[in-house]
């Protein structure tokens, strides 16, 4: 038997991923799991890797602030008040994706953007492809990303160039983005 978002169509399948959408207004951060969210390692002592991928609807200064975000987090974390930004990228990167996971989500092949959530930039829906088989299939879609390379200091008179503190990030993003606080 298929999903219900398959037996809909095309269009119906976007308008209900479309409302799905915009009825869950909250920003998309977590582990990445595949599909978007946040990545870190260590490299050294106190030298981290950061990296936050878009699930789609954020812009850069989003992504950006949510790498910064995880960055703040993971400073804390390990015992170190105040971070500072070492090095850092942006871009796109294509992932595999494979649409749908039975039972689970559309069936489809063809990637389509449309309007995000208000204050939110385009979503990437996955809409039925009429012609093609109905069978789960990997789709490259390109995924907004942002990189950052941070450096932990136990004070902020240790750190060298621009220091953040990373509570104080972890409050004012949060609020900015309307978050639970953790």
């Amino acid at each position: 038997m298929k999903p219900v978002l398959s037996r809909l169509g095309g269009l119906g399948a976007v308008a209900v991923a479309l409302g799905l959408l915009l009825a869950g207004c909250g920003v998309p951060y977590g582990k990445d799991g595949g599909y978007g969210g946040y990545t870190d390692s260590p490299v050294e002592k106190n030298l981290y890797h950061i990296v936050f991928a878009s699930p789609g609807g954020l812009d850069d200064d989003a992504i950006h602030d949510l790498a910064l975000l995880r960055a703040a987090e993971v400073s804390r974390d390990h015992g170190y008040p105040w971070f500072t930004i070492v090095r850092e990228n942006k871009g796109f990167t294509p992932r595999a994706r494979l649409a749908p996971q039975p039972d689970t989500y559309i069936y489809t092949a063809h990637p389509v953007w449309v309007p995000g959530a208000p204050g939110h930039g385009p979503t990437l829906v996955m809409v039925q492809d009429p012609f093609g088989p109905d069978l789960p299939q990997n789709v490259a879609v390109p995924t907004r990303y942002a990189e950052l390379y941070i450096r932990g200091y136990a004070t902020q008179a240790a750190a060298e160039g621009t220091a953040y503190r990373a509570d104080q990030v972890i409050a004012e993003t949060r609020a900015r983005y309307k978050m639970d606080k953790k």
